[in-house]
């Protein structure tokens, strides 16, 4: 992997980061998320123990490193150590204290687990040098996240996992594999852990894969239907955690698209509908029902009955937490990483993890303005719709504790970065005359 400048001959192994990204996502993807090293517990899923490598590797290259990598600040990069330093101090302050045998493993694992994230945003951020590498590495994503949307749509189909009868030497499943129901509907997970893992993965993807086909809607019709394929999906899983992921997502993009695009989507949305209610009995209903009678869900009921108990543990600690993984099940399945995280990392952690997201929103934003109109204005759109769709889950679901879906939005945070250092380096900066006559610069 060679995050050193384009200049530097460091390329240990011959290959650079995104050649590195692109198979950690087919390690990630391919591999169903429940198959894990026994012998490591909670951090054993291999994309896992890919990230702490990224993160070591990252470490000791900018030990050694002997030239400069940057131009100018580097707010992602900033914000994760944030993230980071908030975080291992909320580890040491549940560490010096009295702390019950049954979480210390889950608060080592926890650590172990956000550490392998920031691994590979670091990775991503500094290691995508270019425009053409950044391409390489959507067209692996989207590819990816249309193999899992019809893996998903086959499991629909067939009314059978397939994942489970996946055996590889060395990894043993966490956890019983089953199809999963609702309302005698089957809800497909492709190889996620769960049908709400797989629909919030889905719609991190979704955004990015519609703004590559904006610009590449002349190289074929594929482009335009692995999007469509995605959204099929992301329904027949029944999630609305999903499903609302994939509204902010959508929304986060709209700004970007013609008017006609909006106006085509919105026909094709309902069009889909329809032949979905006609070829899927009950399907519709089902779907609106998740919305219309959320109130009497017991999952919703759940959620929101644990604001008392959250809200007893934060007060024990509200600054630095009690450390993560420490709220343990057997307290209650909160479902809501964000709360989760403000119990476990205090209010440090939960600024620092909310500043990280709207930090990389905010900087591939800037960083796509001062692109030209194009692929690459389009793709930073597509991320930071990407970026809002997994921050969006977090108040859904404990997505930190699922691989596929935490490892996505934390890849993705890397390559808002990565997008920033790229456009600060390429882009033309042009002399102009302000209008006082001084000369100034822009891009």
């Amino acid at each position: 992997m060679d995050l050193a400048p384009p200049t530097s001959t460091f390329r240990p192994g011959g290959s650079d980061a995104v050649t590195w990204l692109c198979a950690f996502l087919v390690l990630l993807l391919a591999l169903p998320s429940s198959l894990v090293v026994t012998q490591l517990g909670g951090v054993g899923a291999p994309a896992n123990l890919v990230g702490l490598v990224a993160f070591l590797w990252w470490c000791w290259h900018h030990l050694h490193r002997t030239s400069s990598l940057d131009l100018g600040p580097q707010p992602v990069r900033w914000a994760v150590f944030a993230l980071l330093t908030a975080v291992l101090l909320s580890y040491i302050w549940a560490m010096m204290r009295p702390m019950p045998a049954d979480q210390i493993s889950p608060a080592d694992g926890s650590m172990l687990r956000l550490v392998s994230l920031l691994g590979v945003t670091l990775v991503a951020h500094d290691g995508i040098r270019s425009t053409e590498r950044m391409h390489v590495l959507v067209r692996f994503l989207i590819l990816g996240g249309t193999a899992m949307a019809a893996l998903a749509m086959f499991q629909f189909v067939t009314g059978q996992l397939w994942i489970d009868r996946i055996s590889i030497p060395g990894l043993t499943q966490s956890a019983d594999l089953s199809l999963d129901a609702r309302q005698g509907l089957s809800r497909p997970s492709a190889t996620a852990t769960s049908p709400i893992e797989f629909a919030a993965l889905i719609s991190m993807i979704l955004p990015v894969a519609i703004m590559n086909a904006r610009t590449q809607i002349g190289r074929g019709v594929r482009h335009l239907l692995f999007p469509a394929m995605m959204v099929i999906a992301v329904v027949l899983s029944l999630s609305r955690t999903g499903i609302l992921c994939l509204v902010v997502g959508l929304v986060f993009i709209a700004p970007a698209l013609p008017r006609l695009w909006l106006a085509v989507g919105g026909v094709l949305a309902a069009v889909m509908v329809v032949v979905m209610g006609l070829t899927v009995p009950g399907l519709v209903g089902t779907v609106r029902g998740l919305f219309v009678s959320f109130a009497e869900d017991p999952s919703v009921q759940s959620r929101t009955a644990s604001y008392d108990l959250a809200m007893d543990f934060f007060q024990r600690s509200p600054w630095l937490g009690s450390g993560l993984g420490t709220f343990l099940p057997k307290y209650w399945i909160l479902d809501n990483m964000l709360l989760q995280f403000t119990i476990e990392a205090g209010i440090l952690g939960i600024l620092a993890m909310l500043g990280l997201f709207v930090t990389a929103v905010v900087v591939v934003r800037r960083a796509g303005r001062l692109f030209p109109e194009g692929r690459d204005r389009d793709l930073t759109a597509g991320i930071m719709g990407g970026i809002a769709a997994g921050a969006t889950s977090f108040a859904f679901f404990d997505a930190l504790s699922f691989p596929q879906a935490a490892c996505c939005v934390f890849l993705l945070i890397g390559m808002s970065g990565a997008y920033w250092r790229i456009a600060k380096r390429e882009v033309p900066v042009l002399p102009v005359l302000s209008a006082t006559g001084q000369r100034r610069s822009v891009a």
